[in-house]
Parts: C-alpha cells; sequence; structure tokens
C-alpha cells in the first residue's frame, strides 16, 4: 500500500492495485454514504456494446430478487447509477452500520453469473425506465449525440442495443468496468477516517491489478444542431475537463442564462474529459436561443454567474451523499482530482473569461438541440 494523503478533514489512499479509498468525516450527518465508482476508461460505450454497463446496474442491484429488501429491512438504501465515465453504486447507513455497507459493496466486486433468463427479465423493467425519461434528459442526449456523434452515446443505452447482450458479453464488459485501477470506495459521515479508511481498503487490496489498455482517446467535440422527442429547448457548450477556465465560465454563463428565464434546466457533470454544460427550458415557446443571442456582453451578469457556479459546487459539498458523490466521480478518472480545483477556476475567472463563457452559448458555437416538431416541414 502507498503512503496515505492528508487532506484534512479528508484522507485519499492509494493502494498497490490502484484502487482509491477517500474517507471525509462528517460529523454533523446523521447517516454514512458508502460509494463505490467504478471507472469507465476501459469500457467506453459504442454501438456493439451500448448500454450493457448500463444493463449490468440493473443485475447487479437486483442481485438475488431479496437484497432491496434485506437492506431496508435494517433501515439501509441502495441506489445505483450508470453515468458517462463511471457506474456508482451507492449505500446510505447509519453510523453503525459502516461494515454492513461495505460488504454488500464487497458483494459487487465478484462477477456474478450471468443468465439470458435474467437478462431478458429485466430488459422488460428496462424498457419502461428508458420510456419515462424527462425531457431535459432527451434534450441533452440529443446534444451530446450532435457534439460527439458514436463518441457521445447515451450511457443509459436503447432497448435495442441491450437487445443484443448475451451473458459472455455482459461478463466481458463487467471485468473492464470493475478493473480494479478504476475503483473508488468513497465514505462520507460520522466516521472515524483510520478506521474506516482500513476497512475499505480491506476489500480494495486483495483484487488483482488488471491489464486492459484504454481503446479510445479524448472526445473531440463539434458545434451543430440536433432534434429530440421532447418539448423544449437546449444549449451545449463544448468545454474541456472540469478544471479549466472554460469550463468554470460556461458553467458561470449557464447558470446566469439560467437565472434570468424561469423554468431552466443547467446539466453538467465534472469529467476530466471534453463535454458539455447545458441550459435548457422545457416547454414549446422557450425563447432561449432568442435570449442568448441577443446579449451583446455578459458583464451584467459577471458577478451572480460566478456567484451561482461558486455555490453549485459547493453545494455538493455539504452533505455525506453529495460529498462522497462528486468527490468518487473525480477519483475514478484521476487519483489527484478534487472539486476544489474547480472553485479555484471560478474564483479565478475574468470578465473577459466570463464573457467566453456567454459566446460558447451562441448561434455557430454551441450544440443546439430543438424538439422535433419542429423540424417538420409545414404542410
Amino acid at each position: 500500500m502507498l503512503a496515505a494523503q492528508d487532506q484534512p478533514p479528508r484522507l485519499r489512499t492509494v493502494l498497490d492495485n490502484g484502487a482509491i479509498v477517500l474517507v471525509e468525516p462528517m460529523p454533523q450527518e446523521r447517516v454514512v454514504s458508502v460509494q463505490l465508482f467504478a471507472s469507465a476508461r476501459y469500457v467506453p460505450e459504442t454501438e456493439a456494446t451500448h448500454g450493457f454497463r448500463h444493463l449490468i446496474e440493473h443485475l447487479l442491484a437486483v442481485g438475488d430478487g431479496g437484497l432491496d429488501k434485506r437492506l431496508e429491512t435494517q433501515a439501509c438504501f441502495l441506489r445505483a447509477s450508470t453515468l458517462r465515465d463511471a457506474m456508482q453504486i451507492e449505500l446510505t447507513v447509519g453510523p453503525t452500520q459502516l461494515q454492513l455497507a461495505l460488504d454488500t459493496l464487497a458483494g459487487f466486486l465478484h462477477r456474478p453469473t450471468f443468465t439470458q433468463a435474467q437478462i431478458d427479465k429485466e430488459l422488460r423493467v428496462m424498457r419502461d425506465e428508458l420510456a419515462m425519461r424527462d425531457d431535459s434528459l432527451l434534450l441533452a442526449s440529443a446534444a451530446w449525440d450532435a457534439a460527439y456523434g458514436d463518441r457521445g452515446l447515451d450511457p443509459l443505452g436503447t432497448f435495442d442495443s441491450m437487445y443484443r447482450a448475451t451473458p459472455e458479453k455482459l461478463e466481458e464488459t463487467y471485468d473492464r468496468q470493475f478493473a480494479p485501477e478504476g475503483l473508488v470506495i468513497a465514505i462520507a459521515g460520522p466516521v472515524d477516517m483510520d478506521k474506516a479508511t482500513a476497512m475499505a481498503s480491506r476489500i480494495l487490496v486483495p483484487l488483482s491489478k488488471s491489464h486492459f489498455s484504454v481503446a479510445q482517446g479524448d472526445r473531440v467535440g463539434k458545434p451543430g444542431r440536433s432534434q429530440a422527442d421532447a418539448f423544449g429547448e437546449c444549449r451545449g457548450a463544448i468545454v474541456p475537463g472540469f478544471d479549466t477556465p472554460q469550463t468554470a465560465a460556461a458553467l458561470s454563463a449557464a447558470l446566469a442564462i439560467g437565472s434570468e428565464l424561469p423554468g431552466c434546466f443547467v446539466i453538467y457533470t465534472p469529467t476530466t474529459q471534453n463535454g458539455l454544460v447545458l441550459v435548457g427550458r422545457t416547454d414549446s415557446t422557450s425563447g432561449l436561443g432568442f435570449y442568448v443571442d441577443g446579449l451583446a456582453n455578459g458583464n451584467s451578469l459577471y458577478r451572480r454567474g460566478q456567484s451561482l457556479a461558486r455555490e453549485w459546487v459547493q453545494r455538493q459539498l455539504r452533505t455525506a451523499s453529495a460529498d462522497a458523490d462528486i468527490r468518487g466521480l473525480l477519483l475514478c478518472q484521476g487519483a489527484a482530482n478534487r472539486p476544489e480545483l474547480m472553485i479555484d477556476q471560478i474564483n479565478a475567472m475574468s470578465k473577459e473569461e466570463f464573457n467566453a463563457g456567454i459566446e460558447a452559448f451562441k448561434s455557430g458555437k454551441t450544440v443546439w438541440c430543438l424538439p422535433w416538431h419542429q423540424f417538420r416541414p409545414i404542410p
């Protein structure tokens, strides 16, 4: 085990196999958030495997069919998500139940035996989930497709793509998804830092480092226009990693724009790769594009945008669940990543950089997504 690095009041430990443990004591919290992140660096979404990671997430969370019930009878709760850069599994437990949470996560680190019957059964459940995505997520998915093409495939997949899954294909995907060097256990809440670190490390240390290579380089985005089967409109600024001035400016600009127009949503998931900062509205006459294109400059919005962006990051550090969430997601993409780097960029942002963030949402420079009915020819 490598030497632990103190980052008071938290402790990050990088193990010999590349896995990471992050513990942040938050004595004011009433529950403990224990989160497992598995990086997607070795298993990017492709046309051949689109949605397979999402299907595995469902199969793991279902387990033998009684996992949720067993946890809930002990007042413990399980949440799982498939993100572009990782798979996330969170257990929310009481202060005395850390071992229970870690034992449960340990079970996910041993490849299960998938059967075609299990796959077919879960796909019937997932068909309904995919059909219920709200308009903001449909707009966001279409924007990613416009900006990044086959490198921007929605990690939730489609029913048609997941229908091609077989037990053998899922086993291969699982091995790549849960490669030890891409694993992070992040713990936040009323815990003892050293004891929690030792307990989590015992789960990860026995795992042997894999020899997978990263199959693809970074995403390369381009401005464009797309359509979605949804109401509303959104615009996406193409940005580099989370800790860059351009991303801080685009996020600040999006939040400032959103504060001017009722009902706006802003979506950004911190990533070390190129990504999108999205701002949109989910109604049929949003007026978002007219407003953004009409902004001569953003000087009057500069301080507000900076303050809103700073609050956006800080809000994710205030509760055990949110803190473990953002720290774990960043760490599984690189051991040096931390949300404070983004706050530093926001604090250092100049008016000129903010105005460049505004410009990134204007026609010709942005990804512009409209509902499909606006593309139909008028009879």
